[in-house]
């Protein structure tokens, strides 16, 4: 240590106001940053992993260095990423088993991070198909974790709940999981908000593409089609979608709203299909388009909730592989797939699954929801209610950074 280093960690440990974990954190800011190891593996984890990455940053007094498993928004904010993040996001049971040998390589490629690393904290968001796996690795390990973002075991295989008890804290995004953890004894879970919430509440309009696109549309009302951020929806579900814009073309304005990271891939099937009419605009503009939206068709998963926030009355679809779609169906434990009606705890908007979604069942549907406007948006008013204004980000962050201090504390010790 520097002379003024020391110095000023003598009148820490000597000082009546003070007290020996705020010395143990001034030696660790003057040695090294302290390794934090997180895990995101598909856009949504991405955003959200680096919300909660900046937020930590800006709370701690102790320097950070992330690294894992995420994609442009996480290493935007600095995380050293071990894999190219393209070739994650896989669901289904049976898309899943098809890339297994990655995974398994993928799961060594973490532990073996971990052995050089050392992390003093494992972070795992979201995408429980390998996050349980690197769970019980991460235990073994003797790395403490925190599970942000939860599997939905009150959908299906509720037994996850007892390798998630053993997690260091886990934080919910889902306004009703904390009272069905308890349920099971699991105490270690705390209600964050949501962090969509967050990002609606943020969200600046860019008044110059959205007068664009308004002009462009003229008298007819704006469809927009939210094809989903993996690949295998996008390729089992968006070209059941076109078909049924087709029959809503002359009646609908339409705008295609890939995730960026699916933006290339939707622009092929669209020229496979030659389809030449509806625009296409990369999710970046997404809050944009959902501003000015009267109705969507969106793939099932948080930008179902995303249209509820911004009042567009919405279709939800869903179609996957059959062996995958026959094993959830027989596994889950819910009457709904669309986080909307979860949280409303009833039907709001209407949900077209596997053979249901179909083009002319999807194209009736987006006639009938714009007929149902104010009916949905009273349920939209019960949703985010529930929900509430918290900062998810923040909040998850502030959490983090307490257990961080606790750690440093005992690893100082």
């Amino acid at each position: 240590l520097y002379g003024l280093d020391l110095l000023r960690l003598l009148l820490l440990l000597y000082s009546p106001d003070s007290n020996l974990l705020s010395a143990c954190i001034f030696l660790r800011n003057v040695m090294e940053p302290v390794k934090i190891f997180i895990s995101a593996c598909e856009p949504s984890a991405d955003k959200h992993g680096a919300r909660l990455l900046k937020a930590l940053k800006a709370l701690s007094d102790i320097p950070l260095k992330a690294y894992g498993i995420g994609g442009p928004e996480l290493v935007s904010e600095g995380i050293q990423p071990i894999t190219d993040f393209n070739k994650l996001g896989h669901i289904g049971f049976v898309e899943v088993i098809k890339h297994l040998p990655y995974y398994i390589r993928l799961i060594s490629r973490v532990e073996k991070s971990w052995q050089k690393e050392e992390p003093v904290l494992a972070i795992l968001i979201d995408y429980p198909g390998m996050h349980m796996r690197l769970l019980k690795r991460a235990i073994k390990a003797h790395i403490p974790v925190v599970y942000y973002i939860l599997p939905q075991v009150w959908a299906w295989n509720p037994s996850r709940i007892y390798t998630l008890k053993r997690a260091h804290l886990l934080l919910s995004i889902l306004p009703f999981e904390t009272s069905f953890y308890e349920s099971y004894g699991v105490h270690n879970i705390e209600y964050v908000g949501n962090p969509l919430v967050e990002y609606v509440s943020e969200h600046r309009q860019n008044y110059r593409l959205v007068n664009t696109i308004k002009e462009s549309c003229g008298n007819r009302p704006l469809l927009a089609v939210l094809p989903g951020s993996r690949l295998s929806e996008i390729n089992n579900i968006f070209p059941v979608i076109i078909k049924a814009i087709d029959l809503l073309d002359r009646e609908y304005c339409t705008i295609i709203v890939p995730p960026p990271t699916m933006l290339e891939h939707a622009k092929r099937i669209l020229r496979k299909l030659s389809v030449k009419r509806s625009m296409l605009l990369p999710g970046t503009y997404l809050y944009d388009i959902l501003s000015i939206a009267d109705v969507a068709i969106s793939v099932s998963g948080t930008v179902t909730l995303e249209c509820c926030l911004f009042n567009v009355p919405q279709v939800v679809v869903y179609r996957g592989n059959m062996v995958s779609y026959w094993i959830a169906k027989k596994l889950a434990r819910v009457r709904f797939i669309s986080l909307v009606n979860l949280i409303a705890g009833k039907l709001i908007v209407p949900e077209l699954i596997q053979d249901k979604c179909t083009p002319e069942s999807i194209a009736e549907h987006v006639s009938l929801v714009a007929s149902r406007r104010e009916e949905i948006l009273k349920g939209y008013e019960i949703v985010r209610s529930r929900l509430g204004t918290m900062r998810a980000s923040y909040e998850a962050a502030k959490r983090i950074y307490r257990l961080l201090r606790n750690i440093i504390y005992n690893l100082s010790g």
